[in-house]
């Protein structure tokens, strides 16, 4: 019992660091569509530590949230399909709670046979991020995770 609860205070003090990417292939726009979940302390202590202002709020109205997301995601998340590199379009972000969610699109995607994604969010903050990647294509749902050091990953769909 007392070592569920030294456990419990680790981890308090511990905590897990992730981020988790879901690309889904809508065949009928002929799109990538992209959501990347990150917990907004997370992203918020990120953009502390770049601005060099540990009272940053990002949420507030006079930080251009966006702008930002929109070029750290362009810097840290990246796409090749077989090989071939593609640029998003960033579309938007929410706040639900505690995460903020990023949408982004990739156009004019008819098949995919491999999916190169670069994941480097947040390692330049946190030794221990983990960004999973979640790649469901019609139902053939293939994931990554990705790892400081270890930032790329490949998966490969067989053909319908």
């Amino acid at each position: 019992m007392i070592s569920i609860i030294y456990s419990l205070v680790l981890m308090a003090f511990h905590p897990v660091h992730v981020s988790v990417a879901e690309i889904e292939h809508d065949k009928n726009s002929k799109a990538l569509e992209i959501t990347v979940r990150i917990f907004l302390d997370d992203i918020e202590k990120y953009f502390q530590s770049k601005h060099n202002n540990n009272e940053l709020d990002i949420t507030e109205d006079t930080f251009e949230l966006d702008h930002a997301l929109e070029l750290y995601l362009g810097k840290n998340f990246e796409v090749a399909l077989s090989g071939k590199q593609k640029s998003m379009a960033y579309l938007g972000h929410e706040i639900e709670g505690n995460v903020i969610f990023t949408y982004l699109e990739i156009k004019s995607v008819r098949k995919v046979k491999s999916i190169e994604v670069h994941n480097s969010l947040l390692f330049e903050t946190f030794s221990d991020q983990t960004n999973l990647v979640h790649v469901d294509l019609g139902g053939d749902i293939q994931s990554l995770k990705l790892v400081p050091g270890e930032p790329k990953g490949r998966l490969t769909f067989t053909e319908d």
